[in-house]
């Protein structure tokens, strides 16, 4: 195997896991000393976008090296459904880790700072489609089929969440744009 490859598969498998952990450590960091929620999630947000793009261009590069296809969002709507599904999961969540964690939730404080809750979800929505949807299991899916794709490619997925949850696990992780 010739050094192209292998540094594409570095770019597919890789370099996205450190950015985004590197984007996670500097929201660690930026977020201190913002006191706005809706700047916080403006900024969360925005980094989603750019390292979504930059995922989705990285992926695209490394595919062709490898001689797949580009990434391929269907017709736009299985794109559009894997945003709103991830957002809505990690709106899930972050509900679900309030309930576990003793926080007091009531219904209505739910919805308080929905845009800011909602704007501040597009990081991991994104750069979770890009990344695994959009790297891996297209990749895993060209190679060896739709069931190995979708089963194997679940995989690292899952890991990177038990990762996460490692790492970031007390309350006051960078996250957390209401700290």
């Amino acid at each position: 195997m010739d050094f192209t490859k292998i540094s594409a598969y570095f770019l597919i498998f890789i370099l996205p896991i450190v950015v985004i952990v590197l984007g996670e450590v500097f929201f660690k960091y930026v977020f201190s000393s913002i006191q706005s929620h809706f700047i916080k999630s403006i900024v969360y947000g925005g980094m989603g976008i750019i390292l979504f793009l930059a995922i989705c261009l990285t992926n695209t590069y490394a595919l062709r090296v490898l001689n797949l296809k580009p990434i391929f969002w269907g017709n736009g709507s299985s794109f559009v459904w894997g945003i709103v599904i991830g957002v809505l999961i990690s709106l899930m969540s972050g509900v679900g880790f309030g309930v576990l964690n003793g926080y007091s939730l009531q219904f209505r404080s739910l919805f308080l700072n929905f845009d800011t809750q909602l704007i501040g979800n597009l990081y991991p929505a994104l750069t979770e489609e890009a990344y695994f949807r959009g790297g891996i299991v297209n990749l895993l899916t060209q190679s060896f089929g739709q069931t190995i794709g979708l089963s194997v490619g679940s995989v690292p997925f899952g890991v990177i969440h038990i990762i996460g949850i490692i790492f970031w696990k007390d309350h006051n992780n960078c996250t957390d744009i209401r700290n």
